[in-house]
């Protein structure tokens, strides 16, 4: 986003349109019967609809983009699962840190912050990411040589 110069006399606003964290997903996500299921049962109509200019590769409003990726939402709340679990060494255990999917979508999720909110197209992007930002994971917490670290 672009944001306009300021002056003395005025203040700019700038509008700002709805960015889909999932947008490079779509394609893929779109095909996914839990996602499918959550918004088939809240407007079958419009699911037909946003379902057809996906796959077709046509422009969604930002209204569509907010209504396709709440059922996005709903499913990976439902239906993510866990694809790698790690763990940080704490001075209260081992602390888990884990890799979700639905389909195509990754994220990581760990217990302080929740999800990331950043997404990603493999399951080693996603761990690549994770053992960027925290030091010393594992995937086994038995690991004894880790407490060392600390």
């Amino acid at each position: 986003m672009v944001w306009p110069a300021q002056t003395d006399e005025s203040l700019y606003i700038p509008t700002m349109s709805y960015e889909s964290p999932f947008q490079a997903f779509h394609s893929k996500l779109v095909r996914l019967r839990s996602v499918g299921t959550c918004l088939r049962e809240k407007d079958l109509q419009r699911w037909r609809s946003v379902r057809r200019k996906i796959i077709g590769g046509k422009e969604l409003s930002d209204e569509d983009l907010r209504w396709f990726d709440g059922g996005v939402e709903e499913a990976r709340g439902n239906e993510g699962t866990a694809a790698l679990s790690l763990y940080k060494p704490s001075s209260y255990g081992a602390y888990p840190i884990t890799i979700m999917n639905l389909g195509p979508l990754f994220w990581v999720n760990d217990l302080e912050c929740g999800d990331c909110q950043i997404y990603f197209a493999s399951r080693s992007e996603a761990e690549d990411w994770a053992r960027w930002n925290w030091d010393y994971l594992t995937t086994d917490d038995d690991d004894d040589s880790l407490w060392e670290n600390e």
